[in-house]
């Protein structure tokens, strides 16, 4: 299943090589029994952020095959940012510190 952390607004502004304005993508793979997956989401709930799509590897099959057809494993949470994996919810959650949503 795919869900939205808040709206239906899943790309953060940025720029690309040409000082144009791009649209970064936050897709968060998780499963809801795992307490790191909670982790953070909550920590995303907390700051409000509505860029991050959700995939649920147990109710998505497709989710899953993705996650380990470009992540190389089946590990949450695994967070891709513009289609790289980024995994360890420390890790995770530090980035998105560091790289907060930009308001419109």
């Amino acid at each position: 299943m795919t869900t939205m952390a808040g709206n239906t607004n899943r790309k953060k502004q940025s720029f690309d090589k040409e000082g144009e304005k791009t649209m970064r993508s936050l897709v968060l793979y998780k499963k809801e029994t795992c307490p790191f997956c909670r982790k953070v989401m909550g920590f995303i709930s907390s700051t409000g952020r509505t860029d991050v799509l959700y995939r649920d590897i147990v109710e998505d099959l497709d989710a899953a095959d993705e996650l380990v057809r470009v992540g190389g494993k089946r590990q949450v949470p695994c967070l891709f940012i513009d289609g790289k994996p980024m995994y360890e919810s420390l890790d995770i959650i530090r980035w998105l510190e560091e790289n907060p949503e930009e308001k419109r």
